[in-house]
């Protein structure tokens, strides 16, 4: 049975304001940037397709958090994570 994204990420303690903030920030910047480039016509932003990529991205971080047993996820922990491999 599949679980709604909205429910999992509230069972895991995802604040869904900050989920909602999040998408709004995105949308409003890839409306800005539709506007910017004259492409108002030819270019629209799937609304559905914005939550899902937003719902997925807190899904996999939880998931991701959960496998390797961190609390938090930011710049620290990728460094942690990348040790050893050389940056192109």
């Amino acid at each position: 049975m599949k679980i709604p994204a909205q429910k999992y990420l509230k069972d895991n303690g995802v604040d869904l304001k900050r989920v909602a903030k999040r998408y709004a920030f995105i949308f409003f910047k890839m409306n800005l940037f539709i506007d910017q480039f004259a492409l108002k016509g030819k270019v629209v932003v799937n609304r559905r397709m914005l939550a899902e990529a937003i719902h997925d991205y807190y899904v996999d971080t939880i998931r991701v958090k959960d496998f390797h047993g961190i609390e938090y996820t930011g710049n620290s922990s990728r460094k942690k994570y990348s040790k050893g491999q050389k940056r192109k």
